[in-house]
């Protein structure tokens, strides 16, 4: 009888789709271990990435301290210099006299602040003396009315300018302020400063640094090749005002500078904190992070770079590690299914038990090798103790952390190779606090000495080690190596002591200097006409003798001024005194703070009725107190919500007195607090010197007035200026 078409082919039908369907879970098995292999490369990355972002972040504010701390250091020079005698004398008179006193006081001054020219130009720009005036290429002569710092300082503000020199070719910073006498502005005061101590220190950096103007045009870069490039196409208008302000020099042959694209490219913004750039670097393409950050205070914009290789590098270490330990685990497998096959064959009649004993066996093994993997690949050391503290097992990472092999700990017990000499007696009070039990939960920090003799710290966790029967058998510790975030966390404070300690330095240089230069002139002179006179004298010179003479007593009497001027300032007196409207100096300063209100967040709201008398006082200095309050007001705001930053100024006359108010939403100050805040040197900022609130109180007992503080009834402070009517 023949047999049923159905009854042969079913069954290698069925055989036929489950080889199909064994093929299909290994080609899914496999895929989804080259997807698990490709995110933990990927989350390896990722991870570098965040430490080069962090490292980043951190260069970005240490550059952004030097610029401007480079800028406070020199900005208040012009304005200073500008008010010695001579200089007014030579603007007003035009003689040769004058302008070569002003040539040797500000040869003087330039020589002390360590600056490239400091120059006094006329009401037109002409250039009447310089610190230079004995250089090839003086800077006498030479007309700068083209420069914007120029015609800044010509209209009554501070000139601030970043340019290549038209004379030198060297670019610098340019700082202006007017000289003038009341509301005239006879000319002004200029400083060229260099940036090459910034310069310098950018080429040592590992990646490439940047500094762009408001244009996008790299004027400062690590990199020589990137210098006067842009970063996006100018405008007409904006080559038209580079071309006319000379800002960053001309092409050889006196042709407007054509700004050529930089050569590389920042990719779309993909992340909130960073950007992706492209670089050529070294002959090949490279990959870069970007970090900006905007400089309001100069319209700059400072990028910051790292090198992405160590991302990539992490990216296929991790791969490369993930696949290794998988083939490890698979030919792990196949070992012991061979080996079962083995033992099935040699031993049938014990097949159940045997079959128990080699699952139980293999659970072990895997459990042990997934244990001991894990622990290798750990970042932590780990060590295992007995209750006794002998040591009975360490993880690589431990070996690497102390720099002992693990031959030379096991078995070892207190005290330990890596105990630091200079701490032996806190390692025993740690030690026995562990084997008690009483270790902190939150570990504690430890000085160990490496076996190659420099110091590491470590923190320490310890915990209970129980066993599978619930016994306590000894303790677990792991160590974390924070050795190079103690080495960060002091260069950082060294740093910042030394950035306030230079800041007192320069506050004080910028006082001393300035008396010294009153007095240290007409002594030189009367020192010169002194031996002249002896001179003439022995030759019988007599006219010229008594034209000597007189020079003297003009210098004698230049100096008794000087000394009486000192004297002055003492009896709160001073020459630059006038007629004042408390609403001009107010909406004055308040011009001038708004683009800081912007960066702070806070809004400005007054109170000024009109038809104030008027008071009579020194312009520059009230608006220095003034701005110093609201800047004060501004700053003491920091952790409100920016709809509760409001800085109200008031004015107003209380009997023969006019004040100005500035009071905000701060959290006010203690009463301790408030005792001290007009005393030298005392400041509740981590970065302030201590000598606003007092320099503020100065200058008003200097106009016979007063400053005085007082914590709001709602909240907040309120610090009030007054100041005696103009009879």
């Amino acid at each position: 009888m023949p047999t049923p078409i159905t009854a042969v082919r079913g069954p290698v039908l069925f055989k036929r789709l489950g080889k199909q369907y064994r093929w299909m879970l290994r080609v899914l098995a496999v895929g989804a271990w080259v997807g698990a292999l490709t995110l933990f490369g990927e989350w390896a990355a990722r991870r570098e990435i965040d430490l080069l972002v962090e490292s980043m972040h951190r260069s970005l504010e240490v550059q952004a301290l030097t610029l401007r701390g480079t800028v406070a250091r020199y900005k208040h020079i012009p304005f200073t210099s500008g008010q010695q005698g001579d200089v007014q004398n030579a603007l007003v008179f035009r003689t040769d006299k004058p302008i070569d006193r002003v040539d040797i006081y500000l040869e003087d001054i330039n020589r002390r602040v360590g600056a490239e020219a400091l120059y006094l130009m006329d009401a037109n720009g002409l250039t009447l003396a310089a610190s230079n005036w004995n250089d090839v290429k003086s800077f006498k002569g030479d007309n700068y009315r083209y420069r914007p710092y120029f015609e800044q300082a010509r209209a009554g503000g501070m000139g601030f300018f970043y340019a290549v020199g038209t004379s030198t070719g060297k670019p610098g910073l340019y700082f202006a302020t007017p000289v003038q006498t009341g509301d005239t502005v006879l000319g002004v005061m200029a400083i060229k400063v260099t940036m090459g101590e910034v310069a310098k220190s950018w080429t040592q950096a590992e990646s490439p640094l940047f500094l762009l103007d408001s244009r996008g045009i790299v004027f400062l870069s690590s990199r020589e090749a990137d210098l006067y490039t842009a970063t996006r196409p100018l405008r007409p208008q904006d080559l038209e005002e580079l071309h006319r302000t000379k800002q960053y020099g001309t092409a050889q042959n006196g042709d407007p500078k054509a700004f050529e694209a930089t050569p590389w490219t920042m990719r779309p913004r993909q992340h909130p904190s960073y950007r992706r750039l492209s670089m050529l670097a070294g002959g090949s393409q490279k990959d870069y992070l970007a970090i900006e950050e905007h400089l309001p205070e100069f319209d700059w914009t400072l990028v910051v770079t790292a090198d992405l290789t160590p991302a990539q590098h992490a990216r296929w270490t991790a791969i490369t590690l993930g696949t290794l330990l998988s083939a490890a685990l698979l030919f792990g497998g196949l070992f012991w299914r061979q080996r079962e096959t083995r033992m099935h064959d040699l031993r049938r009649l014990g097949r159940e038990l045997e079959s128990r004993v080699t699952e139980r066996t293999r659970d072990l093994a895997e459990a042990d090798a997934f244990r001991t993997a894990m622990e290798n690949s750990l970042q932590t050391g780990m060590r295992a103790r007995d209750l006794e503290g002998r040591v009975i097992s360490v993880n690589p990472a431990l070996c690497e952390i102390t720099g002992y092999q693990a031959s030379e700990l096991m078995g070892r017990l207190p005290p330990y190779p890596y105990w630091h000499p200079e701490e032996t007696e806190k390692h025993w009070a740690d030690n026995e606090a562990a084997l008690k039990g009483q270790a902190a939960l939150t570990g504690y920090e430890a000085r160990y000495r490496h076996s190659k003799g420099h110091d590491l710290f470590v923190m320490v966790f310890t915990a209970p080690l129980i066993d599978a029967s619930g016994a306590h058998t000894g303790w677990m510790s792991s160590m974390v190596d924070i050795t190079a975030q103690k080495k960060a966390e002091e260069q950082w404070r060294q740093q910042a002591i030394q950035m306030q300690r230079t800041g007192r330095l320069a506050n004080m240089g910028e006082m001393a200097s300035t008396l010294a230069h009153e007095l240290s002139q007409p002594l030189m002179a009367l020192v010169n006409y002194a031996g002249a006179a002896k001179g003439f004298s022995a030759k019988g010179h007599t006219e010229l003798l008594n034209e000597t003479l007189s020079d003297i007593s003009e210098q004698a009497q230049r100096a008794a001024e000087i000394i009486a001027r000192i004297r002055g300032f003492v009896r709160q007196t001073t020459p630059g005194f006038q007629p004042c409207n408390i609403n001009d100096i107010v909406n004055n300063v308040i011009a001038l703070m708004r683009p800081e209100a912007r960066h702070q967040k806070s809004r400005i709201v007054t109170r000024m009725p009109d038809g104030l008398p008027w008071v009579n006082a020194d312009r520059v200095l009230l608006e220095q107190v003034v701005l110093n309050l609201i800047l004060n007001a501004m700053q003491a705001m920091g952790d409100k919500y920016p709809i509760d930053r409001v800085v109200t100024l008031e004015t107003g006359r209380e009997g023969d007195r006019i004040y100005a108010r500035v009071l905000d939403n701060g959290p006010g100050a203690t009463e301790e607090v408030s005792r001290s805040l007009f005393q030298p040197f005392f400041t509740t900022k981590a970065d302030g010197l201590g000598l606003g609130l007092n320099i503020c109180r100065t200058t008003m007992e200097l106009h016979g007035g007063r400053i005085e503080f007082a914590n709001r009834p709602e909240g907040g402070a309120m610090f009030t200026i007054y100041l005696p009517i103009d009879p």
